[in-house]
């Protein structure tokens, strides 16, 4: 992935990049780190690997809240110490939900 800012577009980066923005923005990976794995675990498409995601929130006092509607899942962040402040992620599943939260956490997407 290039050093560009991402995409105002979501739907624009391929699923590896999408995972590599959450790796390196939400999950304080390094460049290093994503060019010398071979495997970045599928954030945006795997409920198991955006857990990590979850976790990361977790630990900085964010507390997870999701909806799901038949073919659309909703997930946010809210902050536990700011009322009023949370960051929702519309998308088709779940894990793809809370990596566009976790982003909106981070400042990366609008």
């Amino acid at each position: 992935m290039s050093r560009n800012p991402p995409p105002d577009n979501w739907e624009e980066l391929t699923p590896r990049e999408r995972d590599e923005l959450v790796a390196r923005h939400v999950l304080g990976w390094t460049e290093k780190r994503i060019s010398g794995t071979e495997h970045v675990p599928p954030f945006s498409t795997d409920i198991a690997a955006a857990w990590q995601v979850v976790d990361a929130y977790r630990n900085l006092r964010f507390s997870l809240e999701r909806f799901e509607t038949k073919g659309s899942s909703t997930a946010g962040f809210r902050d536990m110490d700011k009322e009023g402040s949370s960051y929702w992620g519309h998308a088709e599943n779940p894990a793809e939900a809370i990596c566009i939260a976790g982003l909106r956490v981070a400042g990366l997407l609008q």
